[in-house]
C-alpha cells in the first residue's frame, strides 16, 4: 500500500497545520485545559500514516503543546511516542527545567489524587502537565498591599501580596503575602478572608482553608506564608480581594488589597500587572530584606530581616 504523505522536509509546516486537520478535544471536569487543542476530529487518523520517527520530529519541531497533543491521538500514535523517553524528558526540561521534573517510581497513576510531586515514567509527567511537580505562578509586579485603618507612628500594620498560584491537585488559590507590625500583637493571618466587596460591602467571603507559615516568620511582629482557598467556594466571575485578618466579620479595620484575582470558566485569571514563572508546590518566597520591602519609617522597631 503506497501513503502519499505531505513533504518530511517540512516538518515544521506539518506541526503547525495540526489545529486545522484536528477539532478541540473534550473538557476535562474539574481541570484547567491548558493545551489549547488536541487532535480529536476526522483529521487525527492520518498520524497514524506517518512513520515513528516522522511521528516523533514532529513532536520535537511543535513543543510541549504538539507533544501533548499526540498524546492524544489514537492508539497507534500514542504507542510511536511512548517509548521515546529522550523526547519527553527533553520536552519537559524545556518547559519546567530539570529541578521541576521529578519522577518516582512509588507515585501513584495521575489519575488517583497525590501531592507526591513526581510521576512513575516521564511520559505521565508530561500528559498530566505536571501538576504534581509545578505550579504556575503569577508573581505582581507591584505587590499589593493592605494597611491597618488607624495607622499611625506609635501603632502601624501593613503587609502585602507577592503571588498567586492555583494548585490543580488541591483545587486551591493561594496566596504568597507578607505581613508585618511595629507593635508585637500582629493577628492570625490564618483569619484573613477572600472577599467580594460591592458598594463597600462584603457580598461574599471565604475563610483560608489553610495558612502555611515560614518557620522564624511566625510571630507577632511578622508573618509570612501561603494562604489557601478552596476553589470550589469561589464564585464564577466575581473578583477577590483579601482583607487581613477578618475574624469572618463584615466589620473589618483593615483596608482591603486592590482586586487580585478572579475565575472564569475555572482558569485563574490574575488582576494585577504581572509575569509568570513555574516553581515547585508550595516552595516559599525568596528572601527580601524587610528595608526594601517595607521602607515606612514607623515600622524601623522591627529589627527582624527574615
Amino acid at each position: 500500500q503506497v501513503v502519499l504523505l505531505p513533504a518530511m522536509d517540512d516538518l515544521s509546516a506539518i506541526a503547525a497545520s495540526l489545529e486545522l486537520l484536528t477539532g478541540p478535544g473534550p473538557p476535562v471536569p474539574g481541570r484547567v485545559q491548558r493545551t489549547p487543542s488536541v487532535p480529536h476530529g476526522a483529521g487525527s487518523h492520518l498520524w497514524d500514516a506517518l512513520p515513528a520517527g516522522a511521528v516523533q520530529a514532529v513532536a520535537l519541531l511543535g513543543g510541549f503543546r504538539m507533544l501533548g497533543a499526540l498524546m492524544n491521538c489514537s492508539r497507534s500514535t500514542q504507542q510511536a511516542l511512548s517509548p521515546a523517553d529522550a523526547l519527553f524528558l527533553a520536552a519537559a526540561q524545556d518547559v519546567w527545567g530539570a529541578e521541576l521534573t521529578r519522577l518516582d517510581p512509588d507515585a501513584p497513576p495521575p489519575e488517583e489524587p497525590s501531592q507526591c510531586g513526581g510521576y512513575r515514567t516521564i511520559a505521565e509527567l508530561c500528559r498530566d502537565r505536571n501538576r504534581r511537580g509545578a505550579w504556575r505562578v503569577r508573581v505582581l509586579e507591584t505587590p499589593a498591599s493592605w494597611n491597618w485603618q488607624e495607622n499611625n507612628p506609635q501603632l502601624y500594620y501593613t503587609g502585602m501580596v507577592l503571588r498567586v498560584a492555583h494548585d490543580e491537585i488541591t483545587q486551591t488559590v493561594c496566596l504568597w503575602f507578607h505581613a508585618i507590625c511595629n507593635a508585637g500583637d500582629l493577628r492570625n493571618a490564618a483569619d484573613s478572608c477572600l472577599c467580594e466587596i460591592a458598594r463597600g460591602v462584603a457580598v461574599h467571603m471565604v475563610r483560608a482553608a489553610a495558612c502555611d507559615l515560614e518557620p522564624g516568620l511566625n510571630g507577632r511582629t511578622q508573618q509570612r506564608g501561603i494562604l489557601r482557598y478552596q476553589g470550589s467556594q469561589l464564585k464564577e466571575g466575581a473578583s477577590y480581594r483579601l482583607i487581613f485578618a477578618t475574624r469572618w466579620t463584615n466589620h473589618w479595620d483593615y483596608v482591603p488589597t486592590a482586586p487580585l484575582f478572579r475565575i472564569l470558566s475555572g482558569r485563574l485569571e490574575v488582576l494585577l500587572p504581572h509575569t509568570k514563572e513555574w516553581q515547585a508546590p508550595g516552595r516559599q518566597e525568596a528572601h527580601v530584606s524587610l528595608k526594601d520591602r517595607f521602607p515606612q519609617q514607623e515600622l524601623r522597631s522591627v529589627v527582624h530581616e527574615g
